[in-house]
């Protein structure tokens, strides 16, 4: 009877910019945070996500039952650099919706309509990283398009906390990491590799992106980014980005990061799509990959016909930086 009561219920569909919400609004999106993926998120972590971009707000989408918000889409605006003209990108993250309110068509057209906020307001392209259940759900109900898919790559510190079978090999990974981390080269290459579509990762960028639980590391030339953070049994160091970013500088933040953390980390992760092998790092063959990070999007300015270039991985420089994750 409960479930019957619960489909009858009418459910206003809004649209708004994060500046246009209450403050019971933003309450409501952080407890339906919790209740969809039971973690903690704050007001003033929610004001720091979705209004500290380079509009100053972004584009929420979402359903009120009795005055109670049960599901949102919510996206992110960046600037891009697109063959060398500014663009603006948004990012889908926390799309939720409450158990008992799931539609595939209410979902569906949620989503469409915060599209349409933002594709006028100059937006070119959504685009995210969905999961293995959302991914197939966004490729047929909204039309998004594979863009890529990431590479894992590794300095396994001590693998055996990182895959249990490996245990016996602790010792062995330890020596090549000391190994692996000697090799890089102590003169400076001072080649920037260009991409094609990249972030712009001005300071604007970085306090929206990043908070206290990231480490910023500037160095004379170069800065780098990561994150220390347990998985499972093991402690991960993930490099989110290395500015400028070429083989040394990913190579001497390895090093690092290695230097600084090797008695209490057990390995050090870089997620992206590289064009070179670094010395010190590793490729995970794709059958130990621990999941699947697949980029995909869709087109909002269907009249720049330039913008298809979009679904080709290796225009792109991405990482975990582009991602809302860790």
């Amino acid at each position: 009877t409960y479930q019957i009561i619960k489909v009858f219920q009418v459910m206003d569909l809004i649209v708004k910019k994060t500046r246009e919400l209450s403050e019971t609004e933003m309450h409501q999106i952080c407890l339906l945070f919790k209740n969809v993926f039971n973690k903690e998120k704050s007001i003033e972590g929610f004001k720091q996500q979705f209004l500290n971009t380079c509009k100053g707000y972004s584009y929420h989408a979402f359903y009120m039952v009795d005055n109670e918000i049960v599901g949102i889409n919510s996206i992110i605006p960046y600037e891009y650099n697109f063959f060398e003209v500014t663009k603006i990108f948004c990012l889908s993250v926390d799309t939720m919706v409450k158990k008992e309110y799931r539609s595939l068509p209410k979902f569906t057209k949620m989503t469409k309509s915060v599209y349409k906020l933002a594709k006028d307001d100059e937006v070119s392209l959504v685009f995210g990283f969905p999961n293995s259940v959302s991914y197939k759900i966004f490729k047929k109900m909204l039309r998004w398009r594979d863009i890529g898919t990431l590479d894992f790559y590794i300095l396994p510190i001590r693998i055996g906390k990182l895959k249990k079978s490996f245990k016996v090999l602790n010792f062995m990974s330890l020596i090549l990491s000391n190994l692996l981390n000697t090799f890089v080269s102590k003169i400076q290459q001072k080649i920037i590799i260009k991409y094609n579509i990249e972030k712009i990762a001005n300071s604007n960028f970085e306090k929206q992106r990043y908070n206290n639980s990231h480490i910023i590391e500037n160095c004379i030339d170069y800065k780098y980014i990561y994150k220390i953070t347990n998985e499972g049994n093991a402690k991960v160091a993930y490099i989110l980005d290395v500015l400028p970013f070429n083989k040394y500088f990913l190579e001497k933040s390895v090093q690092s990061i290695f230097s600084n953390h090797k008695d209490c980390l057990d390995g050090i992760i870089y997620i992206g799509n590289l064009s070179f092998n670094p010395i010190n790092l590793l490729k995970v063959p794709k059958k130990y990959i621990p999941k699947i990070v697949n980029i995909s999007g869709i087109i909002l300015d269907e009249k720049d016909k330039d913008l298809d270039k979009i679904f080709n991985i290796s225009n792109w420089h991405i990482n975990l930086s582009n991602h809302d994750v860790i």
